[in-house]
């Protein structure tokens, strides 16, 4: 795979994760040179190194000029899980200054549960109804044809 297509491969994955992140892409001076990719998203930030041979080198927001990555990884996709969980799990700081992470992750995943549970409710009382109908307009061909019947089977 060539440097540029490991690289359009890595925002490609970050788009499918984070549609609305702002990426920008610096290119080496060099065809050995290591490729820099800055992704914002939600007022955070995180820096991937890629550099040929070596894969994809992920930095978590806030780190400071010079340090290096805080994981190396090998490919795109698992860079970019590291990406979304860096800038996910700074948000949730941010949002809970006290640190209780588990406790807003947590308060995330039940909104979002309460949420789908909704939605999943409210497809199942329209389904219900749909069939509920369907069940009456037979119910009244069944009366129609047991009548009908009852009329040929009634001797005259």
């Amino acid at each position: 795979m060539g440097h540029r297509q490991a690289v359009e491969e890595l925002t490609s994955e970050i788009a499918l994760r984070i549609a609305d992140a702002e990426v920008t892409i610096d290119e080496p001076d060099t065809d050995s040179g290591s490729w820099w990719i800055d992704i914002r998203h939600g007022g955070y930030q995180s820096a991937v190194e890629y550099r040929p041979g070596t894969g994809f080198g992920v930095a978590a927001p806030n780190g400071g000029y010079g340090e290096g990555p805080d994981v190396i990884l090998p490919n795109a996709s698992r860079a970019a899980d590291q990406v979304v969980a860096f800038l996910v799990t700074a948000r949730l700081k941010n949002r809970n200054p006290e640190g209780d992470i588990a406790a807003a992750v947590t308060h995330s995943i039940q909104r979002t549960l309460d949420e789908r549970f909704e939605a999943l409710r409210t497809e199942l009382t329209s389904s219900i109804a749909e069939v509920s109908e369907d069940v009456r307009h037979l119910e009244s061909e069944l009366h129609q044809l047991v009548g009908v019947a009852g009329e040929k089977s009634t001797p005259t």
